[in-house]
């Protein structure tokens, strides 16, 4: 399975929300 992309997936997510929160 592709790991690496859901790490990825995950830490764009985070990134939006906490910019969105700002």
């Amino acid at each position: 399975m592709c790991y690496g992309l859901v790490i990825n997936v995950l830490r764009c997510a985070f990134l939006l929300m906490s910019r969105s929160s700002v």
